[in-house]
């Protein structure tokens, strides 16, 4: 029989920026939120819940939209922002000078000592001399939910789990060349841009969680779970101005793909023992499959690539390693008065792993570094203590 069946239905609010600035338009937003035990005894559940929800990157649109002032820019340091935003190894002033002309960008030295190579400006990183255009019919970005669970009981305060995620994410806006609008090409005029909803710009993951839990003992909580998924799409989590959509071809060819957070498998166990005397020591550890990553080309090795990436196979074609942690937690307590005091001791990463887990995508290398050789590593074991007052 069905223990709970829920269905709510409401309309919330975005802000579209664009001809007619601040119209409000709604999103129609359900969800739908059962279970049933099939037994009849809540030892044998069966739950799903669907829900269209707005994403929370909408709220960067504000931002976007109101009026600055007085202008501001973002520098870019040829030492650390130039290298690697712009992809544009330099080593001297007169190094960086130079590139900033072949751009056209602004190039300024540097009388304070903060970077002796100097600072050039990008002219997508000035903001407020002129206001942002927004397309007129902007969208809300949402994400479409669907959950399918069963829950079967395995024994006293044990139970298994097995749990279909699919989440579709649609709508997303980004800024891109004006010409790009409503059709991109290789002529599209790029004057100015206009933040709008791209075709082609979306996110899809799906998943398959198996979960033990047990309580079974006393003394000991265990969590454990394997998932198997999939995240891919064209762009990853982002604020709207990113550089996917900007100018076309350079930034539209291959970009659907395997996104950064995509690992096929994972496996999660987690839980704690209590020992006589108020003593826990508690455990999570965790193991991923291979990450993936995707070689590009820039401007250094194509001129005519005006700036960022240009992906030379699909997103995510290529896969780097595997990962895996271990953290370890004791913790004793003291009871004082009506006043319970917690001594916590941890130890992140035990083993001390310190395996890639970013890799050089460039076809020409990172500095010292080839294509596909790794740019940064787990943090090290480390330690913490502390302590929690409970009153």
């Amino acid at each position: 029989m069905f223990g709970l069946f829920f269905l709510a239905l409401f309309v919330r609010f975005a802000t579209a920026f664009g001809a007619a600035f601040g119209v409000l338009y709604g999103i129609l937003t359900a969800f739908l939120i059962a279970f049933w035990d099939l037994t009849g005894n809540a030892k044998n559940l069966l739950r799903g819940s669907w829900g269209r929800f707005l994403h929370p990157g909408n709220l960067s649109g504000v931002g976007f939209a109101s009026t600055q002032e007085t202008a501001f820019s973002y520098w870019y340091s040829c030492s650390g922002a130039v290298p690697l935003y712009l992809g544009i190894p330099v080593s001297t002033a007169e190094e960086c000078a130079a590139a900033a002309a072949d751009f056209g960008f602004p190039y300024r030295s540097d009388n304070e000592g903060w970077d002796p190579l100097g600072w050039m400006l990008p002219p997508w990183e000035i903001y407020g001399s002129d206001s942002t255009v927004f397309a007129p019919d902007l969208r809300a970005t949402y994400a479409d939910e669907l959950i399918l669970a069963y829950e079967r009981e395995v024994g006293a305060r044990s139970s298994i789990e097995l749990t279909y995620v699919d989440k579709k994410t649609r709508d997303i806006y980004d800024d891109t060349c004006n010409g790009n609008l409503p059709t991109p090409s290789t002529d599209a005029e790029c004057s100015y841009f206009v933040i709008a909803n791209v075709p082609g710009l979306e996110r899809d993951y799906r998943g398959v969680i198996a979960r033990y839990e047990t309580r079974t003992l006393s003394w000991l909580t265990l969590l454990a779970s394997y998932t198997y998924s999939s995240s891919k799409g064209s762009v990853d989590y982002s604020q709207s101005t990113n550089v996917v959509a900007d100018w076309y071809p350079w930034h539209f060819d291959n970009r659907y793909g395997y996104l950064s957070g995509h690992r096929a498998h994972q496996l999660k166990l987690n839980g704690y023992f209590l020992i006589k005397g108020d003593w826990t020591i508690a455990f999570d550890a965790n193991w991923a499959s291979p990450f993936t990553w995707t070689p590009f080309e820039d401007r250094i090795v194509n001129p005519e690539i005006p700036y960022g990436a240009h992906y030379l196979e699909p997103r995510g074609n290529r896969e780097a390693n595997s990962n895996y942690q271990l953290d370890l937690q004791v913790s004793k307590g003291f009871t004082l008065g009506q006043v319970r005091l917690m001594l916590i001791g941890s130890v992140l990463n035990a083993l001390s792993t310190e395996r890639p887990t970013t890799v050089c995508g460039r076809v020409y290398g990172c500095g010292d570094v080839d294509m596909g050789g790794p740019t940064d590593w787990q943090t090290p074991r480390r330690y913490e203590v502390g302590f929690r007052v409970e009153f």
